[in-house]
């Protein structure tokens, strides 16, 4: 059975390439964004936690004052202490037991994966699309279901800082989302 499978996938010229991940630590870096609802409630770091219900919530500058006018894209980001090859970016929303954004849960529903190897690692910096959603999907299931984004195998460029550029999410009261268990791997 198995040898007219492989046959099968000869004759029909399908062939399967084995991929290395390799799952990234947030330990050593640093983290930045261009937007904060309100400090500490909402910061940055807040984005990279696993298992928590605390988010990353934007809206505001980057100091988390003024009005809730500062229009998309919203970025966050994290400066590894070594570059690597981006594999696979994967988030989640706000979770329901984090009142405020209902159903929806501020989701991103348009966004980029996005690497700089610039010394300074800001808005500024040039950043270069390594992936992107522009689905304009929001999320199934806000507790569980997390967004993706994986790469294409022909990227072999390596960078030290890698992030999300939201473009649109599912609130609709003002350019707002939240974002909570990023999770990044590398190609080896």
């Amino acid at each position: 059975m198995v040898f007219k499978i492989i046959l099968l996938c000869a004759v029909i010229g399908f062939s399967f390439q084995a991929q290395t991940l390799r799952e990234l630590k947030f330990v050593g870096g640093s983290v930045g964004t261009t937007s904060v609802y309100s400090l500490p409630s909402w910061k940055a770091e807040n984005a990279f936690l696993q298992g928590s219900d605390q988010v990353w919530h934007s809206g505001r500058n980057a100091q988390g004052t003024g009005n809730l006018d500062y229009a998309f894209p919203h970025l966050i980001w994290y400066k590894f202490r070594q570059a690597f090859i981006p594999a696979r970016l994967s988030f989640k929303s706000r979770p329901t037991s984090n009142s405020g954004c209902g159903s929806h849960g501020c989701a991103a529903t348009k966004y980029q994966f996005i690497g700089t190897n610039d010394p300074k690692c800001d808005q500024y910096s040039k950043w270069t699309v390594v992936c992107e959603n522009l689905s304009g999907d929001g999320i199934s299931n806000i507790n569980s279901s997390p967004k993706y984004c994986t790469v294409d195998e022909s990227m072999r460029e390596s960078f030290s800082c890698l992030g999300i550029s939201v473009l649109d999410s599912a609130y609709t009261g003002a350019s707002e989302v939240s974002i909570n268990g990023i999770r990044m791997w590398a190609r080896d």
